[in-house]
């Protein structure tokens, strides 16, 4: 099954997600992500964010990101939608 909530960009700007009705913690919390954007050639870019295992915090390791860290990372890579 694949998700695809929330949506994050849209012509090169990044969406309030408060209207998708998603859980807090989903939003706020780190996490390992997947998404997928199209850039301005129309070329699709993918982007997973490895995380999710409790220890790496403790290890000052990636642990994931939150929804609008992740909307700031596929902005900043040319994301349009």
């Amino acid at each position: 099954i694949i998700g695809g909530a929330p949506l994050l960009i849209l012509d090169g700007k990044i969406l309030s997600v408060e209207s998708e009705k998603t859980l807090d913690s989903f939003l706020n919390s780190r996490y390992a992500r997947t998404a997928i954007c199209v850039d301005k050639l129309k070329q699709m870019k993918i982007v997973v964010i490895d995380g999710g295992d409790r220890r790496s915090d403790a290890m000052s390791l990636s642990g994931g990101m939150t929804i609008s860290e992740l909307a700031q990372f596929m902005l900043n890579i040319g994301c349009l939608h």
